[in-house]
């Protein structure tokens, strides 16, 4: 399907909106570096900003997450806009060592610190580090990239600031998962547990973003990658890293510092076909077999798509996710029979639009694909095309609400439906998760549309 959406927005050389976005997809990348740090342990992320900045991040991540986000933050006044905020910096540093005593003190800049030239590594330089803790300082602008940008850049400064030159080497495997929901990273750890004796997963929100905060402000979640861990990845012997825009640039580093030969850079492992590339790099990067118990789940994952495939067959569906993910899902509706005619992210990066277009000519298809989008976007679109279904997260549900179109909630943030980051959806498991989720929303929207007194005698199969 050719798209006459790019022509409806030209304004300029590059065919864009200019500067105007109405109910932006993407959140900022102080969010995403604030995540991030939540996967290192005993980390303290720090917001070298206003209050209000620092409150919103924390917002967005406690209703995803339904807990508790403890951020530090510089607070900086009207003065500071003025004169500067690096005595109101390097004095909330040195407050946050003495008072919660973090292994990692993440320190990320805002719009306003950005904006008023504030020099944070300068700052680093200044502040004081009590022996043997970590200082992270990171470039985090709210008006470039996205929270995913944000999410990258935490990884790559931590690469570049913690993690040492490599002394010897092992045979531990480096994971970097991207940003993805507790649930699935456990997942992800399950899948290279019986090919590797060692996986340092980097970072590791599992233990941390699905437990329950402790109440001593000192104390921290049990999970989180140590900062020990971190200080030796350049000594792994293979790097695998899901998710392009989250995780490129800091495993390419990784690689480079530790002349890493294994290593490799995937889609997130969403849908069958995706699963078995995944799996394929494990047993290729290990010398070992995949387990029995694996090719059971994929044969059983196999049997439910034959079951549900007449439900899926000729669906069109719009996505309207983060960069990493929809390149994933695009791939796996693709395979389940679902058109994926509308395919939107907001500040996707340079290499989406491609992805995603070599993704769907795979299966011979052709969609409309944007990558500097927003939900004004999504909704012309749906005026003049038919859609079955939208995924996304939370914030999709009211342009699906207008249309009287399914949202199926996914990615992040989903504030609205608390139990929906339990499940997983990477691995074979999670594609029967995301199988069943399809399935439920696709026959309960045709069943809403038929008369009580024929839905006794309904049929769907």
């Amino acid at each position: 399907m050719k798209s006459d959406q790019a022509q409806e927005r030209k304004t300029g050389a590059e065919g864009k909106r200019g500067a105007l976005q109405i109910d932006p997809l993407s959140m900022c990348p102080p969010l995403g570096a604030i995540y991030a740090s939540q996967g290192i342990h005993a980390c303290m992320p720090h917001s070298h900003g206003a209050s209000g900045c620092c409150r919103f991040q924390r917002m967005e991540l406690g209703r995803h997450f339904q807990k508790t986000i403890r951020v530090a933050s510089s607070l900086l006044k009207e003065s500071s806009a003025i004169f500067g905020g690096e005595k109101d910096c390097i004095s909330a540093v040195g407050n946050v060592f003495r008072l919660y005593a973090p292994d990692m003190l993440a320190l990320h800049s805002t719009c306003l610190s950005e904006t008023i030239g504030d020099d944070l590594q300068w700052l680093a330089s200044k502040a004081d580090v009590p022996s043997g803790k970590h200082l992270v300082v990171v470039s985090t602008p709210g008006y470039v990239g996205s929270h995913l940008t944000g999410y990258a850049d935490l990884l790559s400064a931590v690469v570049g600031q913690v993690v040492r030159e490599p002394r010897n080497r092992n045979d531990s495997l480096c994971l970097m998962p991207g940003l993805l929901n507790p649930s699935d990273v456990a997942e992800l750890k399950r899948y290279a547990a019986p090919f590797f004796d060692t996986v340092i997963t980097f970072p590791d929100v599992c233990g941390v973003l699905d437990v329950k905060t402790p109440r001593d402000v000192k104390s921290y979640c049990p999970g989180g990658t140590s900062c020990d861990a971190i200080e030796t990845l350049a000594e792994s012997g293979a790097v695998i890293a899901l998710g392009r825009e989250c995780t490129f640039d800091a495993a390419s580093a990784l690689c480079e510092l530790g002349r890493i030969d294994r290593r490799a850079s995937l889609p997130i492992p969403v849908g069958i076909e995706a699963t078995d590339e995944w799996m394929g790099r494990l047993r290729a990067f290990s010398g070992r077999e995949v387990p029995k118990s694996f090719g059971e789940e994929r044969q059983r994952t196999i049997d439910v798509l034959m079951k549900v495939y007449p439900i899926f067959f000729g669906c069109r569906a719009a996505v309207s996710c983060d960069a990493d993910l929809s390149v994933s899902l695009v791939s796996f509706l693709a395979g389940v029979g679902i058109v994926p005619v509308y395919v939107a992210t907001g500040r996707g990066g340079s290499r989406f639009v491609d992805d995603v277009s070599r993704a769907l000519a795979r299966y011979g298809l052709e969609g409309t694909v944007l990558a500097e989008s927003d939900r004004y976007d999504l909704e012309r679109f749906l005026e003049r095309h038919e859609v079955d279904v939208i995924i996304g997260g939370s914030r999709e549900k009211i342009v699906a609400a207008r249309r009287g179109i399914p949202l199926m909630r996914i990615g992040f943030p989903v504030s609205d439906r608390p139990l929906c980051g339990l499940w997983p959806i990477v691995g074979y498991r999670g594609c029967l998760n995301l199988l069943r989720s399809v399935a439920d929303i696709l026959l309960h929207h045709r069943e809403s549309r038929i008369d009580p007194e024929n839905l006794a005698i309904a049929r769907y199969f």
